[in-house]
């Protein structure tokens, strides 16, 4: 029975060994920046003799460029060393090759391919090591409040309304309104029909109600749409394939984007920044002359021909759940999918209602008016399909100029428009080389404190020296499958909790050696001096990780962004450090304490 449990222990610290030294190995293979070229007439990707071609034809000659093929073997990629190298090839093929090609630029993987075996992956690089941008927003949770404010006001006015309690004039007041009635008795009346409602509390004085909005109704508003707005940015930035973001709420009015290792700067703004989306109207009009109602509006399509169109929407963005861009015979389309409930019901009965005629599918997009300098809403119809039969869940819509169009489009309403106007006040742009360099200082710092660690162990310690190292290492591997399992990114306060790590473990390992050698100076016999060591020095050692673990709890609590980052990689390491110094350490030293013939000089006595 005790040689199993050892043979037990062994395999676990073999089998442990080899996975994290997988996990590690892993990440001296990092991502390659790659370019894909694709046709634009098809929206299909150029051949791997189309991409030789360019590359022979380019006269830059840039370096260490190869064509692979993706996973997916259904297209072949331009590969560089540098991300230098990626930009100036970007910008050469689509200035040579404006007219036929498009080159995107993006990341793949480039690790062998027996990594795969382990499940292992690179480790992500947060914005200190990979390079990318820093984006602050400014979410105007203001103005709409305001909006819902208002919408509220309208429900109230249709609550009065049905209670037959008309008023003859209103006027504004500080955060509210006051109703004037034709009597007192109707303002009591009113008043009460407000004060059911939580959003705003009615005041009757004589014929006046002044309606007064509730001071925490206002903050929940405020606070649900920050909420909304979150979600919404979360959604888009998992779209553009950016799973390394980090996106925090700073305030109660701004919101914090890290975009490492991004790619197209411009086209993640957009979207981040977009509050696109759609609404659908029936066709009243094609004659802008002539419309059919008072309400009806007019809008113009993208080729500048106005329709009137009616003003209620039989159908809005917020219902559709699904959107994916395809083509039909070369024509870019996006596939709908809604939510079902009461809006698809609606929506088709407005369809059966109006077969025959054309439904308007309008684009919602907010600008910057350069003349007032103020946000406006901009309508513009994508296309208006004649209805031939009545619509439910699945359609689809055209209208698109390109399929990149399309492709964002049919992103933005699948993340959903946002809950408030944003603007980006802020924006920090780490470059890629200044991100290599942390890595390099970074991995040099953990690699200089380790060997200076290694030299005095081995010097002073001799072969329990020896044994302490290897427990080091083991614990770092630990530390870096630990990290790697949990999908954490890496970032310079990550390698200081490393170091640090680093550092304690050693501490460890100093007091369990002391401890063996005051057991020996004393007389105690060679097997039981060492196994009285890891006893006695165990209670200090718990002790001082038990500490430390309390302040990075309180670390990760109350911190944010990079201070969480630090506090959770501390944890892992002090937990890596507890298995490594106490147990690894233990386990080789009783693999090799028979064979050594002088416990004094192996442990520097």
């Amino acid at each position: 029975m005790y040689y199993a449990r050892t043979y037990a222990h062994y395999v676990f610290l073999i089998v442990t060994a080899i996975i994290g030294a997988a996990y590690t190995t892993v990440n001296f293979y990092p991502d390659a920046p790659v370019l894909s070229v694709i046709e634009k007439t098809s929206e299909k990707s150029v051949s791997t003799e189309q991409l030789n071609t360019i590359i022979s034809d380019n006269p830059i000659q840039f370096k260490n460029t190869k064509v692979v093929p993706t996973p997916d073997n259904q297209q072949a990629v331009i590969m560089f060393k540098s991300v230098d190298q990626q930009m100036q090839a970007r910008d050469f093929i689509n200035s040579v090759y404006a007219k036929t090609l498009s080159a995107s630029p993006n990341l793949q993987a480039n690790y062998p391919s027996w990594l795969k075996f382990f499940g292992a992956t690179p480790m992500k690089l947060g914005l200190d090591l990979r390079g990318g941008v820093h984006l602050t927003l400014n979410v105007d949770v203001e103005s709409s409040t305001l909006a819902s404010g208002q919408d509220n006001a309208q429900d109230l006015i249709k609550k009065i309304h049905n209670q037959e309690l008309d008023y003859d004039r209103a006027t504004k007041i500080n955060n509210g309104v006051s109703l004037t009635f034709e009597n007192a008795d109707k303002a009591i009346a009113a008043a009460n029909v407000i004060n059911k409602q939580r959003f705003a509390k009615a005041t009757a004085q004589g014929s006046k109600v002044d309606i007064i909005a509730e001071a925490q109704s206002m903050s929940d508003k405020q606070e649900y749409i920050m909420q909304r707005t979150l979600e919404s940015i979360h959604k888009r930035v998992n779209e553009l394939g950016l799973s390394e973001a980090v996106i925090q709420k700073q305030g109660s009015r701004h919101i914090n984007i890290d975009l490492p290792g991004i790619q197209d700067m411009q086209r993640a703004k957009a979207i981040i920044g977009n509050t696109a989306t759609l609404s659908f109207h029936i066709v009243s009009s094609y004659d802008p002359n002539n419309k059919n109602s008072a309400d009806d509006i007019l809008l113009n399509t993208k080729d500048g021909h106005a329709l009137w169109l009616e003003k209620d929407a039989i159908l809005n963005g917020d219902s559709i759940t699904f959107a994916v861009a395809t083509s039909d015979q070369g024509r870019p389309i996006i596939q709908i999918q809604l939510n079902g409930g009461s809006a698809e019901e609606g929506f088709y009965a407005a369809t059966a209602e109006n077969t025959g005629k054309s439904l308007a599918i309008v684009y919602h997009e907010t600008i910057n008016n350069a003349e007032t300098k103020k946000k406006q809403v901009q309508k513009t119809i994508l296309s208006f399909p004649r209805i031939k039969q009545p619509l439910r869940g699945s359609f689809i819509i055209e209208g698109m100029r390109s399929f990149e169009e399309a492709e964002t489009l049919a992103l933005l309403l699948r993340s959903g428009s946002l809950a408030a106007p944003i603007d980006i006040v802020h924006e920090t742009t780490v470059g890629p080389s200044l991100g290599e360099d942390n890595i390099q200082k970074g991995v040099f710092s953990i690699a200089v404190g380790l060997g200076v660690v290694v030299v005095f162990m081995t010097v002073y310690y001799r072969l329990f020296g020896i044994i302490a190292n290897l427990g080091l290492l083991y614990n770092l591997v630990l530390i870096v499958t630990c990290l790697s399992l949990l999908d954490a990114t890496m970032s310079l306060p990550a390698m200081a909790a490393i170091v640090l790590t680093v550092g304690m473990a050693v501490d460890a390992n100093v007091l369990i050696n002391e401890r063996i050698r005051e057991e020996l100076r004393s007389g105690t016999p060679t097997m039981s001096a060492i196994a009285y060591g890891y006893d006695k020095a165990f209670a200090t050692i718990l002790d001082a990780n038990i500490t430390t673990f309390i302040v990075s709890i309180v670390l990760y609590g109350l911190g944010s962004g990079m201070i969480k980052g630090f506090a959770i990689t501390l944890i892992i390491g002090l937990i890596c450090s507890m298995l490594s110094s106490v147990y690894a350490t233990r386990i080789m030293t009783g693999a090799v304490q028979h064979r050594i013939s002088n416990v004094n000089a192996a442990i520097g006595i």
